[in-house]
């Protein structure tokens, strides 16, 4: 057990990597003990009093993510339909790079529901908190590179006696996906925007916020204790997807919560946001930006009516 600490944590070589990486790993645990202890203790205040936790942890992980660019830069051959759910290859490092992008938004949503910072976002910086609750997939996606869950499932970078199980996983992952961008993302973000979210339910989205850290940060080192065959591939694979649960199961309680209050308008514009998702190619692309457009206008006119 320590030999494989110190050979993961301990080399000399991408020592800044490995010490952030450790540094992380202890962070995040900390702050998971700390937030169910206070989820036991059933203080609904957490997230009001302790947000500043999450966006510190969030700030690592994007830290994290930028120091594995520097030390995976051998992984640029790699092709980008070579994605997570392979046991012949490892992950290409478009993947990494996409990572960037999701943990800003995660960074993102841990200022937006801190209620000061939210207060001076509104104030002073309306214009990202547009970018990032209406427009993120149209400015700031494709600054980023995409890997694709569809090609990874059509690869053979897969041994026969896996094919099931990582075509099970892959699907899984992209339903969590959909999932994640159109109710943990837009949906939540629009009930923040227009302050349909209670106090009391902000905690909810701190665990969203740890969900998420888990599967684009801690996800990353499953990877690779797979890779150097610390761990099995289904049980690595298993852990990642056990990242679902930590964001999807509160998301899905403030979900409930938000469905039996009137947010009728919010479900529609996420619903018709959900459709124009499935248009392909260019046309789609500018039929979504259109459409945030609408989305956009008409919350911020609820807003100045309210």
């Amino acid at each position: 057990m320590f030999s494989t600490l110190v050979e993961l944590f301990g080399q000399r070589r991408k020592i800044l990597h490995r010490l952030l990486g450790l540094s992380y790993l202890i962070h995040y645990a900390i702050l998971l003990i700390f937030l169910s202890l206070s989820t036991l203790s059933s203080n609904p205040t957490f997230h009001v009093q302790h947000s500043h936790r999450i966006f510190y942890l969030q700030l690592h992980g994007i830290l994290q993510t930028i120091t594995a660019l520097f030390a995976f830069r051998f992984l640029r051959h790699i092709k980008a339909e070579q994605n997570y759910f392979t046991d012949k290859s490892t992950i290409p490092y478009k993947f990494i790079q996409e990572n960037i992008f999701f943990c800003l938004q995660l960074l993102f949503l841990a200022v937006y529901v801190n209620p000061s910072s939210s207060r001076y976002l509104r104030t002073k910086f309306q214009f990202i908190e547009a970018l990032f609750v209406f427009f993120p997939f149209q400015f700031l996606r494709p600054l980023f590179p995409k890997t694709s869950l569809s090609k990874s499932l059509a690869t053979d970078k897969k041994t026969d006696g896996n094919q099931s199980f990582m075509r099970a996983t892959a699907i899984l992952t992209k339903l969590f996906f959909i999932f994640g961008k159109h109710l943990i993302g837009f949906f939540l973000n629009y009930c923040l925007f227009t302050k349909s979210i209670k106090p009391d339910d902000l905690f909810l989205l701190s665990w969203v916020g740890m969900g998420g850290a888990y599967n684009l940060t801690i996800g990353i080192f499953l990877h690779t204790l797979k890779f150097k065959k610390y761990m099995g591939m289904r049980t690595s694979v298993s852990l990642y997807c056990f990242g679902f649960l930590i964001s999807g199961a509160p998301a899905s309680v403030l979900l409930f919560r938000l469905a039996i209050r009137e947010n009728i308008q919010l479900w529609l514009l996420v619903a018709g946001g959900l459709i124009v998702q499935f248009i392909r190619g260019t046309r789609g692309n500018v039929i979504r930006g259109c459409y945030q457009a609408f989305v956009y206008a008409a919350l911020t006119n609820r807003l100045s009516i309210a």
